[in-house]
C-alpha cells in the first residue's frame, strides 16, 4: 500500500484505549481527563475486523498502544488473535511499564515480538514529579521480567522532559547494563507538550558523549519506525533517537494510526482522517471499509471495484416491527436501556456461516430486529444480508489477478429520528441494496 506521496504504508499503530494509569506532566493535566464510555471505543472485533481488511491492503505490522494499553481487559487475548491473522508479520506493545510484569506471560504466549517501555527517569523523586503517581518499582519489574526472555526486543522509550543532564546519563546506562535499547524522543509541540522547553538530539548526543565516549551510526535498523541509532563501545544495547524536530522524516514514515475511538489518521500533526467506527457500525462491507484506507492510501497494484447501490424508502413493512417500534416509544432518539430490556432477545445475535470455499454470508432475521444498536448515527438496524463469493481459479495467476469477489449486501435500516404526528407515528424506513464486484492485481 503507498500514499499519495509514494511512501510504503504497512505500518498501524493502535490506540486500545484513551485510558492511563499514570499523569505524565506532558501529556495531560492532573486530575487527568474525561475518558470516553466503553460504548465510545472501538470494540476488539471491530479492531480486528480493521486489521483484516489492513492486511489485505499491505499492513505487515501492528503497534498496540494507548492511553495504557495494558489497563484494557484482554489485551494479550486480542495480541494472539491479531498476530493470527493472515498477512500480519509482527504485533508489538508499547506501556508504561506498571502493569507488565503482571501481564508479560501472557504477552509472550500471545506471541508479542517486541515491547517498547515509556521511561523517562530512573530517579524515584523525579518519576513521581513526572507521573504524578509512585510506580517506579512496578517499572522495574516488568523490565526485568523481560529480560528474563533471552533474546527478546525490549526498548526504551524517554523524552527529555528533565534537563539535567545526569538524568540521560542514567537512562542511558540502562543499555550499557542491559541488552536494551535506548531511544530518546525530542518533545513535539502539540498538546501539553507546547510548555516545556525543547531538548534536541545533538544537546543529548554531547552529553552521551562527555560521559560514555564516542557514538558511532549504525545502518541496523531495531523495529518498525524511523529512530536512527548509535553504538557506544561496552554497551549491550544501542542508544537510539527520535528526532522528528531537528531530522524531519517525514518522507520516511510508513504508518497510519487509529485511535480508540476509531478514527483513522495519517499524521499525529493533523486532525485530518476518516471515521471507520462510524463506518462498521454504519453496516459497511469489507470491502467498503479497505475502499475507506483509499482516501489517503493506494494498494500496490492495481485494484478494480464496481459498486452498485439502490436504496428502497417506504414505511415498515412488518406489523411485528411496527408494534415493537411503538412500544419502544422513540421520540427523536433511541434510549439504549429500553432497547435492551424490550427489543434485545438471544435469538437476535448475528450469524456467520461460511458455504463452502470462498462463499461467506453474514445474515441476521429479515422479520424482527437484531441487537444492533448504533448511538452515534441515531438508528437502528433491523437486518442484514451480506454475501460474498472469492473465486480462486488457476487462471488467474497467469493473468496476475490476485483477488476476484462478487459482493451483495442488503440492509433495513430504521431512522430512529421520527415525530409523531396527528395521523399517527411514522417510522421512516429504507432498504439498502449494494452489488458489486472487485478484482485486485
Amino acid at each position: 500500500m503507498k500514499d499519495k506521496h509514494g511512501r510504503d504504508i504497512d505500518y498501524l499503530r493502535i490506540s486500545l484505549t484513551d485510558r492511563c494509569n499514570l499523569r505524565c506532566i506532558y501529556c495531560m493535566p492532573e486530575e487527568g481527563v474525561k475518558s470516553l464510555s466503553h460504548d465510545e471505543i472501538l470494540t476488539y472485533d471491530e479492531i480486528l475486523r480493521i486489521c483484516r481488511c489492513g492486511a489485505e491492503l499491505g499492513i505487515r505490522k501492528i503497534k498496540l498502544t494507548g492511553g495504557e494499553p495494558l489497563v484494557r481487559k484482554g489485551c494479550p487475548g486480542l495480541a494472539k488473535q491479531i498476530k493470527a491473522i493472515p498477512g500480519i508479520e509482527k504485533v508489538t506493545l508499547t506501556t508504561n511499564g506498571i502493569l507488565l510484569g503482571e501481564q508479560l506471560d501472557e504477552l509472550m504466549d500471545a506471541g508479542i515480538d517486541a515491547i517498547n517501555i515509556s521511561l523517562d527517569t530512573l530517579d524515584r523523586e523525579l518519576f513521581k514529579k513526572v507521573t504524578r503517581r509512585d510506580g517506579l518499582d512496578k517499572v522495574f519489574e516488568g523490565i526485568e521480567a523481560a529480560l528474563a526472555y533471552p533474546g527478546f526486543l525490549l526498548k526504551i522509550n524517554s523524552v527529555p522532559v528533565i534537563k539535567e543532564k545526569e538524568n540521560f546519563i542514567a537512562v542511558a546506562g540502562l543499555a550499557k547494563k542491559y541488552p536494551i535499547h535506548v531511544r530518546f524522543i525530542e518533545m513535539m509541540p502539540i498538546g501539553y507538550g507546547k510548555q516545556f522547553p525543547f531538548q534536541d538530539e545533538e544537546s543529548i548526543k554531547a552529553v552521551l558523549e562527555e560521559a560514555y565516549g564516542p557514538m558511532h551510526a549504525v545502518k541496523e535498523r531495531y523495529g518498525n519506525g524511523p529512530c536512527h541509532y548509535y553504538e557506544i563501545a561496552g554497551f549491550k544495547g544501542k542508544i537510539g533517537f527520535i528526532s522528528a524536530m531537528t531530522h524531519k522524516f517525514c518522507n520516511q514514515c510508513n504508518r497510519v494510526r487509529l485511535t480508540s475511538e476509531g478514527f483513522m489518521k495519517g499524521c499525529l500533526q493533523y486532525q485530518e482522517g476518516t471515521d471507520l467506527r462510524g463506518l462498521m457500525r454504519g453496516g459497511c462491507t469489507d470491502s467498503e471499509l479497505e475502499g475507506t484506507f483509499g482516501t489517503n492510501f493506494q494498494w500496490r497494484g492495481f485494484q478494480l471495484n464496481m459498486i452498485f447501490r439502490y436504496s428502497l424508502g417506504g414505511q415498515i413493512y412488518n406489523q411485528t416491527l411496527v408494534d415493537k417500534v411503538q412500544d419502544a416509544d422513540l421520540r427523536g432518539n433511541v434510549d439504549r436501556r429500553v432497547f435492551e430490556e424490550r427489543w434485545q432477545k438471544p435469538g437476535d445475535k448475528v450469524m456467520f456461516t461460511k458455504f463452502g470455499p470462498g462463499i461467506n454470508a453474514n445474515a441476521t432475521s429479515l422479520t424482527k430486529p437484531t441487537s444492533r444498536f448504533i448511538e452515534d448515527n441515531n438508528y437502528l438496524e433491523l437486518s442484514t444480508l451480506n454475501l460474498s463469493y472469492e473465486f480462486g481459479m488457476p487462471w488467474m495467476k497467469k493473468v496476475g489477478l490476485k483477488r476476484l469477489k462478487v459482493l451483495f449486501y442488503m440492509n433495513d435500516v430504521f431512522r430512529a429520528s421520527t415525530v409523531k404526528q396527528e395521523r399517527g407515528i411514522d417510522y421512516p424506513f429504507a432498504r439498502n441494496f449494494s452489488v458489486g464486484l472487485q478484482a485486485r492485481f
